[in-house]
């Protein structure tokens, strides 16, 4: 399934199986948490990436406006 990470299984592990190894479920949810730290990072520095280019092209248009006939063409 996309925007999943290939190693983690399929199902959540049941409670028995958490309990029995709540370092590794600690150990686990510290990954997903870091993992989506990362995701989230990446995201803000693409809005950030496209809010520039979105500014830049609110510049350009004021100083070279077209006549709305050409794009009619």
């Amino acid at each position: 399934m996309p925007g999943q990470d290939p190693e983690s299984p399929r199902h959540a592990a049941s409670p028995s199986e958490r309990a029995a190894n709540p370092e590794d479920e600690n150990s686990r949810l510290t990954d997903l948490v870091m993992n989506l730290e990362e995701k989230v990072s990446s995201l803000e520095t693409e809005i950030t990436v496209l809010n520039s280019e979105l500014e830049n092209v609110g510049r350009w248009s004021k100083k070279w406006p077209v006549p709305w006939r050409w794009w009619h063409c």
